[in-house]
C-alpha cells in the first residue's frame, strides 16, 4: 500500500501534472501552427527554388514528339565561374588581444580554431554554402557544439541547411528578427539516441514514446513529384519518404526544431523539437542567450525580405529563351533534311516511300500526286539570337567572356570597349569584369561581421 507523507498536497501535485501536460499540448500546437503558417506563405518561393535547382542541374522538361529537347549550358557555367572567385581559399581568422595579458594565448587560440575548422570540414561546407546562395539567393548554415562520444567528437560543427527545409517567420528579415525559425530534418532513430549535451546527458527525451504519423495525415500532406537525392526537400512526413529514406534499414524520424518566442513561457526565447509532428522530445529555454544558431548569406539582398536574389533568378528566362532558340534551330534543320510532303488523296502513294533514304525512289500513278512542302532555312538568324541572349545573361550577372576565359585577344571588345595590345588594356578588362564580384563579396560570407559558436 502506498504511503502518503505528511505535508504531501495531492491537489497541488495533480494541478502540476495537468499544467505540464497542458503546456506540452500548447507547445506542440505552437510548433505545428507556426510550421503550417510559414510553409503556406513560402510555398510559391519553394516552387521557385525547385525550378532554380532544375535549371542548375539542367533537368530537361517533358519531351515532345518530333521536337528537340536540349538544355544549353548557360546557368551552370555562370555559377561555376562565380563560385571559385568567391571562395578560392580557406579564410583565415586573426585574433587580437584586448589586454596585454591576452597576448600569450593568441597563438594557442589560432591553432585551436584552425584545428576545429579542419575537424568540421569547414572549407568544403563553405563552398556548398556559397553555391546554395548563388543558386537560391539565400544560403543557410547551422552552427552548434556537437558531442558524439562514439566518434570522440566534442567540438563546434557546421551543418548546411537545405533552403526547402527552413521555415522562418514570414514577418522576419533576419534570423533573429521574427518570432520563430523552424528547421526540418530527417534522422535515424538510432542516431537520435546517441546525441548528447555537453554535460554528457541525453539531448532528447520521450524517444521511447515515438509513434508514426496517422495515415490520414499522410494523405493530407502528401506532395507529388520527386525529391532531391540526399535531402529532405519537399518531404512532408516520415511515412511519405521516397528514395533514399524509404529503403533505409533503420527507423527514420522527422524533426521540427522550433527556435523562437514561446508565449507559454512569458515570451522567452525557447527551443522546442517535435518528432513525427506528434511528440515533443525537447523543450527548454534557448541556451544561446536568445540567439538562434543559424547564419544567413546573400549576394544580393532584397529590402524588407528574408530571401535574397541569386544568380539564377535574373537570367532564368534567358535560359528558357536560349533553349527554345537552339531547339527551334535543330527542328528547322530536321524539317529541311526530312521534308514533309503533300500527297493527292486517292493518288495510290505508298507513304513508306516518302521516308528519306539514300538512293530512294518514290512512285506515283497520278502526275503531281506528290509535292514537297518546302521549309525555309532560318538558322542564320538563330545564331545571332543565341549570341544576343548569352550577352544579355553576361551583362546581367557580370560574368563576361574574359572572366570565363573565352576572350581570345586583347583586340576584342568587353562590354562595348575595345582593348589594345597593352598591359593597361588587359587591366581595364579585368577591372570591368571583376567590378560585379566586389558587390557579391561584400554581401557574401559574413565572417568579418558576425561569428557564432554555440553549444547544444
Amino acid at each position: 500500500m502506498p504511503i502518503i507523507h505528511k505535508g504531501f498536497d495531492i491537489k497541488a501535485q495533480a494541478e502540476k501534472i495537468v499544467k505540464k501536460k497542458h503546456t506540452e499540448e500548447d507547445e506542440l500546437k505552437l510548433v505545428l501552427d507556426s510550421f503550417a503558417y510559414s510553409q503556406s506563405y513560402f510555398s510559391n518561393k519553394h516552387t521557385q527554388f525547385k525550378e532554380y535547382n532544375d535549371l542548375y542541374r539542367q533537368v530537361p522538361s517533358a519531351p515532345k514528339k518530333f521536337r528537340a529537347n536540349l538544355i544549353i549550358p548557360l546557368i551552370y557555367p555562370i555559377i561555376s565561374t562565380i563560385l571559385p572567385r568567391m571562395v578560392s581559399n580557406l579564410p583565415k581568422f586573426r585574433y587580437e588581444p584586448r589586454e596585454e595579458s591576452d597576448s600569450k594565448a593568441i597563438d594557442q587560440m589560432s591553432k585551436l580554431v584552425d584545428y576545429q575548422l579542419d575537424r568540421m570540414n569547414f572549407f568544403k561546407k563553405l563552398k556548398m554554402w556559397v553555391k546554395d546562395t548563388l543558386i537560391f539567393g539565400t544560403g543557410l548554415v547551422k552552427i552548434y557544439w556537437k558531442r558524439y562520444d562514439e566518434e570522440e567528437y566534442n567540438d563546434p560543427d557546421l551543418e548546411l541547411v537545405d533552403i526547402l527545409d527552413f521555415f522562418p517567420d514570414p514577418k522576419s528579415v533576419d534570423i533573429d528578427s521574427g518570432d520563430f525559425s523552424i528547421h526540418r530534418t530527417i534522422i535515424g532513430l538510432a542516431g537520435l539516441k546517441k546525441l548528447k549535451k555537453p554535460d554528457g546527458n541525453d539531448l532528447y527525451k520521450n524517444l521511447n514514446q515515438l509513434v508514426d504519423t496517422p495515415s490520414n495525415e499522410v494523405q493530407s500532406r502528401s506532395v507529388g513529384g520527386t525529391i532531391k537525392s540526399g535531402t529532405v526537400g519537399d518531404i512532408d512526413n516520415q511515412q511519405n519518404l521516397g528514395t533514399p529514406f524509404r529503403g533505409s534499414p533503420s527507423k527514420q524520424v522527422e524533426l521540427l526544431e522550433f527556435w523562437g518566442i514561446n508565449p507559454n513561457e512569458d515570451d522567452k526565447e525557447w527551443v522546442v523539437t517535435v518528432a513525427n509532428r506528434n511528440t515533443i522530445i525537447r523543450s527548454e529555454e534557448n541556451p544561446f542567450k536568445g540567439r538562434r544558431p543559424f547564419i544567413k548569406m546573400h549576394i544580393d539582398p532584397v529590402n524588407h525580405e528574408f530571401m535574397g536574389i541569386g544568380a539564377i533568378e535574373p537570367i532564368k528566362h534567358l535560359q528558357y529563351e536560349l533553349n527554345d532558340t537552339r531547339n527551334q534551330r535543330i527542328d528547322n534543320i530536321n524539317l529541311i533534311l526530312n521534308k514533309m510532303f503533300i500527297i493527292l488523296r486517292g493518288g495510290n502513294v505508298d507513304k513508306q516511300d516518302l521516308i528519306s533514304r539514300p538512293g530512294g525512289i518514290m512512285e506515283e500513278d497520278v502526275p503531281g500526286a506528290i509535292r514537297i512542302l518546302d521549309t525555309p532555312d532560318v538558322t542564320s538568324s538563330a545564331y545571332q539570337e543565341e549570341a544576343i541572349i548569352k550577352q544579355d545573361a553576361q551583362n546581367t550577372v557580370g560574368v563576361t567572356d574574359i572572366i570565363q576565359g573565352q576572350l581570345r585577344s586583347a583586340s576584342e571588345t568587353v562590354q562595348g570597349t575595345q582593348l589594345n595590345q597593352t598591359a593597361r588594356g588587359a587591366q581595364i578588362a579585368v577591372e570591368q569584369a571583376g567590378s560585379r564580384f566586389k558587390y557579391y563579396l561584400q554581401n557574401g560570407p559574413p565572417f568579418c561581421c558576425r561569428t557564432r559558436c554555440f553549444q547544444l
